[in-house]
């Protein structure tokens, strides 16, 4: 399978849903694919992001797998898969999709949105969880250039803040065995220019 952090449009409208699926099947045929809205899918304060699951949700495997999708915001979800492992044991891991709400980064999620991936993460807590998000932790990836609280590459506001950010570094160090992907970094393409 293929796991994307979002950002599969520049501005969250049904053009560009449509060509990113087309894309995706062309790209990906016979390989399911899973994502999560980054800012630019809530392109507008989420008004895009409203037709997402309409235009990515046919490309995910839901035959194999079966989606339990937030009661809070609806392209927030997840899934298990089992399996058996070297040692002839049976393992299921867990793979969450927490996906943006709003464009806007210091209020990138619903309240109700991560009280809801902390129930999953407590429900799975002894099991791997994968949790794909767009957004960064900033105290982890830093933002290169940026002394004394100015400049970088990063301006100020562009990365999870306040509450949200409180919330998600408390799962992250809560939750030793859950392993967290993200996007939104630019830092392959700006490094270049350092």
């Amino acid at each position: 399978m293929v796991c994307a952090s979002g950002d599969l449009s520049q501005y969250g409208e049904n053009n560009e849903f449509t060509l990113m699926q087309t894309e995706i099947v062309n790209e990906l045929t016979n390989i399911p694919f899973y994502t999560c809205t980054g800012n630019h899918d809530c392109y507008n304060t989420h008004s895009g992001a409203s037709t997402f699951p309409t235009y990515t949700r046919r490309t995910i495997d839901t035959t194999a797998h079966t989606l339990n999708i937030s009661t809070a915001y609806n392209n927030s979800y997840y899934f298990t898969h089992s399996y058996t492992n070297s040692n002839n044991e049976s393992v299921q891991d867990v793979f969450v999709f927490f996906s943006m709400y709003n464009y806007a980064a210091n209020n990138a999620y619903l309240a109700a949105d991560l009280t809801w991936l902390g129930t999953v993460l407590e429900q799975y807590k002894n099991n791997r969880v994968f949790v794909f998000t767009h957004l960064f932790f900033p105290e982890y990836a830093g933002n290169l250039g940026r002394v004394n609280g100015t400049g970088g590459i990063y301006p100020t506001g562009n990365w999870l803040s306040g509450s949200g950010l409180t919330s998600l570094m408390n799962l992250l160090s809560s939750y030793p065995k859950v392993y967290w992907f993200s996007g939104h970094s630019h830092w392959k393409w700006d490094l270049q220019r350092f």
